[in-house]
């Protein structure tokens, strides 16, 4: 289940950029356990997105200076008795939806 690590992740950047609490490159890399190298490839693919990412050094923290929303589904679903015996899968009927709320608003005034 590492891609569902992965979208979480993602989605806890993207919440984290939204309400503009990131800290600094190194301390969202420390949060989200990942080297500062990785954080900038996965800002970089939200940037192919659409997502115009930006850094402010007087505020600490990374925001969008477009309106960019990011919203993702993973949806499981039972997929027929026929597959079901060449794949050898079991029956699946389920719904994730992923939800990382922003715990903390760091902001500096």
């Amino acid at each position: 289940m590492y891609f569902i690590e992965e979208l979480k992740r993602i989605q806890k950047i993207h919440q984290l950029i939204s309400c503009q609490c990131t800290g600094s490159p190194d301390e969202l890399a420390a949060s989200i356990c990942v080297s500062r190298r990785d954080l900038y490839y996965i800002l970089h693919g939200l940037k192919k997105l659409g997502a115009k990412i930006s850094y402010s050094r007087t505020k600490k923290t990374f925001r969008y200076t477009n309106d960019f929303d990011l919203s993702m589904e993973l949806k499981v679903s039972f997929i027929g008795e026929k597959e079901l015996n060449v794949l050898g899968c079991g029956a699946v009927n389920a719904t994730f939806v992923l939800d990382i709320p922003c715990n903390f608003i760091a902001w500096n005034v």
